[in-house]
């Protein structure tokens, strides 16, 4: 669960990349991700991300935008305010490849601070459409 502050900013960047197996010709995949956040209030956060992918084979190599998410956290108490801190949270999430991907993630969040430990639990239910027939 994150703490917020009012009118606090976020620039999120995350990089991965990996090959196939231990061949060095094997193709490589590298994702980025980009996002930038905002805290409307002390108890709204919301935020945009940008998914990019990229393929990268001997002969050629292609960057896209792959998923873009818009992700939000609502808490409803001040954090330490009650003996857990409630709060939800919803992401939605569409496909940019394909063209036909939409996702829903929407949870719980709980937060209790016992001393310098700060426990979470967080479930959450996802459904995805698409609109692919089946082969």
């Amino acid at each position: 669960m994150p703490f917020l502050a009012a009118e606090e900013m976020e620039i999120e960047m995350n990089f991965g990349t990996r090959t196939h197996g231990n061949n060095p010709s094997a193709p490589r995949e590298s994702s980025t991700t980009l996002g930038y956040g905002y805290a409307f209030t002390n108890f709204y956060k919301s935020e945009l991300l940008l998914l990019f992918n990229q393929n990268q084979d001997i002969n050629q190599s292609n960057v896209q935008v792959e998923t873009i998410k818009w992700e939000n956290h609502l808490l409803f108490t001040e954090r330490g305010e009650y003996f857990i801190d409630p709060g939800i949270f919803w992401e939605m999430e569409k496909s940019l490849i394909h063209g036909d991907g939409f996702g829903l993630v929407i949870g719980a969040l709980f937060r209790k601070d016992i001393k310098k430990l700060e426990v979470n639990f967080n479930p959450y239910l996802e459904k995805n459409w698409t609109n692919r027939e089946a082969d």
